[in-house]
């Protein structure tokens, strides 16, 4: 079985969030899908070695046991020899990091030559942190400081 989500691309709910949601579908067709909250928590739960996540937030939020790539627009992407993931993962710190949204549009290439499907995962790391999902101490604190940044819980 491999992961996908059920949410279109052009859902009501995150139009506002892809700026760029038209380029975004006519580039990546049917094989872009954006996952809700309930959609992204069975993705993590999920022992599926043919996913890869694609963080392209803090680095300190990449997810924890699985196969994540954390994307610097600084360094160059990494070969996979060939293998093709059967579902490519993106999401950065929080609904309004734009950079995987950037990810996507700037690397289409690579996306294209190592994913089959891609996921938009529109609450990143913040939403891990808000649904309990497994993320690292350091992703927590990191975050944390974001929210509130003098440091008070």
């Amino acid at each position: 079985m491999s992961a996908s989500c059920t949410t279109p691309i052009d859902h009501q709910q995150y139009q506002s969030l892809l700026q760029d949601a038209a380029t975004l579908k006519k580039m990546y067709d049917d094989r872009l899908s954006i996952c809700s909250v309930e959609e992204t928590n069975r993705l993590l739960e999920e022992d599926e070695s043919g996913i890869l996540f694609i963080n392209t937030g803090r680095p300190e939020c990449s997810v924890p046991n699985r196969p994540t790539h954390h994307h610097n627009p600084e360094t160059d992407l990494p070969p996979f020899n060939g293998k093709k993931f059967e579902t490519c993962a993106v999401y950065c710190d929080d609904e309004e990091c734009m950079s995987k949204t950037h990810f996507l549009l700037d690397e289409f290439n690579w996306v294209n030559e190592n994913c089959k499907r891609v996921v938009y995962l529109p609450e990143g790391a913040d939403g891990f942190l808000r649904h309990n999902n497994p993320v690292s101490d350091a992703c927590r604190v990191s975050m944390r400081r974001q929210i509130n940044p003098k440091g008070s819980s």
